[in-house]
């Protein structure tokens, strides 16, 4: 059993009866709900009655959320605690109190007008989860013409209390399309996914998805009811457990405290169910990649195979279940994953996720983020304006320190990748895994995900503009499945080169796997006011090792960890990190004792709580030949996917979108041959270098400098910065090996950048990656494997270099380096460029059993490329050309104008 299933079960307590509330008129469900839950907790309750004389008794007890029925059948509903059931049993009209949790007060009896899921503002608390499917059904059995419901799978599940047996729960895809019972027509079709909160504790994609199947279906959306003869829309609903965990009888903790009957993010046995998909790259092992087509790799079986281990098939059936039901499908086409995410100035945003995408696909997502943009801003703007003494009152309420807490009113939306929008990165993630080529088990998919600001349960204001927002999502989503974006590059003839080796090709022929073992061990602990600290011996040999601090109770934590010899080596903060810092991942890990040290900051109670600290790490022995690799079969069960990439594939899919002008291969042989001259002027326009193979070979550099010399334009990536030391020409001759550095980070970003620095020409103020490391294997570590050449700013500056932006060295956008990670030496339009961290060669040192991707360049990374070679990038969505940036020239300084950036967006 691996540790982050430990800690989802054994590490737990099951809840425990708070009061003793007997009546022959409660339902055993309801008698266990009234009992374990705190005496001021308002249980949603279903008051049925003989007759309706029972409303005037009812309605003088002044009860929350107190709604009347006479519908059929005369029934109340209130949020009920302890201190007034006696009270209503009372009555003698009341015949029985039954738990009724979810938005729909009556839904249980199957009242549904005028709608059967109510508008947000009008509910009297979140969609539960048995009452959406049953009202789904509903809808079916109405519109079975357009809607179809399936369960393809289940849950781990949560044990119920009140049942004494474990109970999974169905996961569910709703399918949404015209005539959907025509198999061919709906082969056909375009389909578009919504996953709907695959963060069980992140309601607002649930919410907003199950409301918009029926407004739809009820004739109110019709700009999207018109494209259904063209698309399928699918709402999954991945994870149950998350969404069931807020309910009573599924209570895993001592759960006197209210706020500890909330949805969870992961489910039943795993911490987070957006980390467990099998995605090319790199693997964090303390997570379980569900393949459902086994050891092999192979899909030898209609359904789950036989050979995927034990482990999976207990702990993330779900996503197993997931991965196999969307393979399935024929023309899938985009899928848009709808979260939450804390409080800070923008109200949304858009996440390009991490897979390779060529120009095409990539400009193909930002045009939709473009087109919803204003569309956002003009359904929001106001809106978030008028209820900012909601927002307030929802952040002095709910918030450690509110006064740390910004307004979400800011800006509507904005967008990015995620390390622009949220400052850090992932791996195993749902819509990564679909975005990924079909030969890596992947979907073929456009995907992105959406972050939204987040409310607690039962704040119907703010739920409301949620829905309101991701409504909008969808329709924009399914309309721009309709459209045809086509991207080009227009070279104004400029010829390219680029200088070839072998040395960046990375095979699994290469591999040489050492005898691994992973260990999972993990400790509950108590924390209070004064440190906590728990002890772990790393062994020799050890590749990675992961630190996660999983809060079992309602508590704040501070943690550090130090290595043996007392060096902070992480930290995280509960009350103001990002949840993914509470996985503390090393990979070069000093053998010896490591301690966690953890501390409950709160001033005010509960001033202490239980938190676990879990531990998984991987070892392997030595090896004396070869690239030694972690054998995932020994870690995860899973064999190695074979494959060969090479980041030139980069610049080979760049060329097949030029308008005119050539994209040649050289090698260093033919650069020292004279390849770049001709009759002593350039061959080529410009030159790419991406490494620096050859720079001790003085013909080599000799002809890169006349090439310099002869007004060729040259660009330097990643390893090629290097050859900048080498170089004595025209332009570049004081730089040195000692100024040159190689880095590596959590992801290549820029910051402290220059808006009006060529390089960044159309890029948009939030655009700062240039490449995600996970895709081409480089593991998402506390301190950074991601890798980056870079340039001391003073020396880069000293040599008559313009910066466009420096190295993030953390995630702290306010942290300014002083190394150069992009820039120009340059005069009159040619000269010497700079991009230290692009196209790294793919890292084959930790697990990546399903393969891996060429590259993983964002559209701010093709920018830079496109703006050093002197080309420009051109956007036509349905024949007609959108401008997606547009240069302004003010005397001889470029200046970048983002028409849909707002002007009190902060860099």
């Amino acid at each position: 059993m691996r540790l982050s299933a430990v800690t989802a079960g054994a590490l737990t307590l099951p809840g425990q009866a708070i009061s003793k509330i007997s009546s022959p008129k409660l339902t055993d469900l309801y008698e266990f709900a009234i009992n374990h839950t705190p005496e001021d907790y308002g249980v949603g309750t279903l008051i049925r009655l003989t007759d309706t004389t029972a409303f005037d008794d009812l309605s003088d007890l002044d009860l929350q959320e107190y709604r009347q029925t006479d519908d059929g059948e005369p029934a109340a509903y209130a949020q009920l605690d302890n201190t007034i059931i006696e009270n209503i049993i009372d009555i003698d009209t009341v015949v029985r109190l039954e738990f009724s949790p979810g938005a729909n007060p009556f839904w249980q009896l199957s009242n549904y007008e005028p709608r059967v899921f109510p508008p947000a503002i009008e509910s009297v608390d979140d969609l539960d989860f048995e009452e959406t499917i049953t009202g789904l059904q509903t809808l079916e059995q109405r519109h079975d013409d357009r809607l179809s419901l399936t369960s393809i799978g289940q849950s781990p599940g949560w044990f119920n209390h009140a049942l004494g047996d474990l109970e999974p729960s169905d996961v569910w895809v709703a399918e949404l399309t015209n005539d959907i019972g025509d198999e061919a027509a709906f082969a056909d079709k375009k389909k578009v996914i919504y996953a709907c909160s695959i963060h069980g504790d992140e309601r607002s994609g649930a919410e907003a998805g199950t409301r918009f199947i029926e407004r739809l279906l009820k004739g109110e959306e019709s700009e999207t009811e018109a494209l259904l003869d063209d698309v399928v829309l699918i709402f999954l609903y991945p994870n149950p457990d998350g969404w069931n965990a807020r309910l009573p009888q599924y209570a895993q903790e001592n759960q006197n405290s209210a706020e500890r009957l909330t949805a969870k993010r992961g489910s039943a046995r795993v911490e987070d169910t957006n980390r467990q998909y099998p995605t090319a790259g790199w693997i964090d092992p303390a997570y379980f990649p569900a393949e459902p087509d086994g050891t092999n790799l192979v899909d030898d079986d209609p359904d789950i195979d036989d050979d995927v281990p034990k482990a999976y098939q207990k702990n993330v059936p779900d996503p197993l279940k997931i991965v196999e039901h969307f393979r399935d499908y024929e023309n899938l086409a985009y899928a848009a994953d709808l979260h939450e995410m804390g409080y800070r100035k923008n109200f949304a945003l858009g996440l390009h996720v991490n897979t390779e995408y060529d120009l095409q696909q990539t400009h193909d997502i930002y045009e939709l983020n473009r087109e919803l943009k204003p569309r956002l801003n003009d359904q929001l703007g106001d809106l978030l304006k008028e209820r900012e003494d909601v927002f307030q009152q929802y952040i002095d309420e709910e918030a450690e320190d509110p006064e740390a807490v910004p307004l979400p009113t800011e800006i509507p939306f904005d967008y990015g990748t995620i390390t622009d929008t949220l400052g850090y990165q992932t791996t195993g993630i749902l819509v990564s895994w679909m975005g990924h080529p079909e030969e890596y088990g992947g979907l073929g998919m456009q995907t992105l995900a959406y972050e939204i600001a987040g409310p607690a349960p039962r704040w119907p204001e703010l739920m409301d503009l949620n829905v309101m927002a991701y409504s909008e999502v969808i329709r924009s989503l399914a309309a721009h499945a309709l459209r045809d974006v086509e991207a080009t590059v227009q070279t104004g003839g400029r010829s390219t080169a680029y200088v070839t080796t072998d040395t960046v090709t990375r095979s699994s022929n290469d591999l040489v796997f050492a005898e691994s073992k992973a260990s999972h061990t993990g400790e509950t602990m108590t924390v209070g006011p004064e440190p906590t600290t728990m002890t772990v011996a790393i062994e020799e040999n050890t590749r990675s090792v992961t630190f996660q601090i999983v809060e079992r109770t309602d508590t704040a934590v501070v943690a550090t960890l130090r290595d043996p010899d007392g060096t902070v080596r992480a930290t995280y903060d509960s009350q103001k990190d990002e949840s993914d810092a509470a996985r503390m991942c090393i990979t070069e890990s000093t053998s010896g004792k490591w301690t966690v040290e953890v501390i409950n900051p709160r001033e005010e109670p509960p001033e202490k709580g239980e938190v676990a600290v879990v531990v998984d790490t991987v070892t392997s022995e030595p090896i004396e030949d070869g690239i030694a690799s972690l054998d995932p079969r020994d870690i995860l069960g899973y064999e190695q996917r074979e494959y060969e990439v090479t980041p030139f594939s980069f610049l080979e899919g760049y060329s097949e979108f030029l308008d005119e002008g050539q994209l040649d291969a050289v090698s260093v042989a033919d650069v020292q041959d004279g390849a770049l001259l001709d009759d002593g002027q350039p061959a080529y326009d410009n030159l790419v270098v991406i490494h620096n193979e050859g720079v001790e070979d003085a013909a080599y550099t000799d002809a890169l400098d006349a090439f310099v010399n002869a007004d060729g334009n040259v660009l330097l990536t990643d390893s090629g910065v290097r050859v900048l030391a080498h170089l004595d020409n025209d332009h570049v001759s004081s730089i040195t090996e000692d100024d040159i550095h190689d880095e590596t980070v959590f992801s290549v970003a820029m910051n402290a950048y220059e808006e009006s620095h060529p390089l960044r020409e159309n890029a948009r103020p939030i655009q700062r990656e240039l490449y995600t490391p996970a895709p081409v294997g480089y593991p998402v570590t506390t301190e950074g494997d991601a890798p980056a050449t870079v340039v001391d700013v003073e020396q880069f500056q000293s040599a008559d270099g313009d910066s466009a932006g420096r190295l993030m060295t953390t995630p702290n956008r306010d942290t300014v380096s002083d190394l150069v990670v992009a820039g120009s030496i340059q005069d009159n339009g040619t000269g010497v460029h700079i991009v230290g961290g692009l196209l790294p060669p793919a890292f084959q040192e930790q697990l990546h059993p399903f393969g891996m991707l060429n590259h993983s360049v964002s559209l701010l990374g093709y920018l830079t490329v496109t703006n050093a070679l002197g080309h420009k990038q051109r956007r036509v969505v349905d024949g007609e050309e959108v401008i997606f940036g547009e240069t302004i020239l003010t005397g001889d300084q470029a200046q970048v104008y983002y028409p849909d950036a707002t002007e009190d967006e902060d860099e």
